[in-house]
């Protein structure tokens, strides 16, 4: 509806959405810290946004037991919008607006510089908690008190009950556990995601080759590093010079991911906790003979276990 709305070019949508790298700090800091870690669904939430529609939007009652006769006419109703709605392309600014006076104003939270939906809490002498927002969906970790404040200050919204029960879901990732103990294993993958992926006919189009390369860049980007650098290379190729090469590069991703593989997150020593960064270059590789770079950034302890939080190619 609001993306065939001829105005939405002069309509500021401001929206932004947790980056995956911060999922990958909550998870890895949750089994670092030994908090517990938890997503949160709300319901319904652009018309739980704070303030009302600015712009006037009226909508044609539909007929039926779900419209005109809900309303007791036979006549023709136009309804006047007065909250943001699913459709309207300048509803996730009103409702960001919202949530993240909450997380501010109410949870007493500060958000990252580099993600402004990664909010974090803490002491004067301890952490209390992190949370990362992805538009009505959230992942949290924290103590047992954060956790308690935040269940309370929830029920300002309509939401679905808080998921700490292992496995989960969070944007299409599973998230399990080992076991119910601290020193657990937490293993991230999205084996049904990537179960659903069809290989390329042969007769592919243009349109084709490019949502799948999409899906695996999703895959790559979310939980199988080990795919970075062939999909940074499928990137390299527009649409419309795809050939059968590409293709099979394809389908070799897509076999490789029929083969069960996680992420690992295990406990490490906080206490001697340090950020590294390591980088590679495959020199002068591509078509057009210019270099790729891969990095990988790890929060790791003295005994060199590490936990990934950041990686691209």
């Amino acid at each position: 509806m609001g993306h065939q709305d001829p105005g939405k070019g002069r309509i500021v949508n401001e929206a932004p959405t947790v980056t995956r790298s911060s999922v990958q700090l909550i998870i890895a800091l949750s089994k670092i810290l030994g908090f517990k870690l938890w997503t949160r669904d709300i319901t319904q939430a652009f018309v739980q946004s704070k303030d009302a529609l600015k712009r006037d939007m009226y909508i044609r009652a539909p007929r039926g037991q779900n419209g005109l006769e809900m309303l007791g006419s036979k006549k023709p109703y136009l309804l006047k919008a007065k909250k943001p709605l699913y459709g309207l392309c300048e509803s996730p600014g009103y409702w960001w607006a919202t949530f993240k006076d909450h997380h501010i104003k109410t949870l007493y939270m500060k958000h990252s510089v580099m993600d402004p939906c990664l909010f974090w809490k803490r002491s004067e002498d301890s952490r209390q908690g992190l949370q990362g927002v992805l538009v009505d969906d959230t992942l949290g970790t924290g103590t047992d008190s954060f956790m308690n404040i935040e269940e309370d200050a929830s029920k300002v919204f309509e939401t679905k009950a808080r998921t700490v029960d292992f496995p989960f879901t969070f944007n299409g990732i599973i998230i399990k556990s080992d076991s119910k103990s601290s020193e657990a294993m937490l293993r991230v993958h999205q084996s049904q995601y990537s179960s659903s992926l069809r290989a390329l006919d042969q007769d592919f189009t243009p349109e084709q080759f490019s949502h799948l390369r999409g899906q695996l860049a999703y895959i790559a980007s979310s939980t199988r590093p080990d795919f970075s650098f062939c999909v940074a290379k499928l990137s390299q190729c527009h649409p419309e010079n795809a050939t059968k090469s590409e293709a099979r590069v394809m389908k070799k991703v897509l076999d490789t991911l029929r083969i069960p593989n996680t992420l690992i997150y295990r406990r490490i020593n906080p206490e001697s906790l340090v950020i590294c960064g390591y980088a590679d270059a495959s020199f002068a590789g591509n078509v057009d003979h210019s270099s790729q770079i891969s990095m990988a950034i790890v929060l790791k302890d003295h005994d060199d276990n590490a936990a990934l939080i950041h990686y691209g190619s």
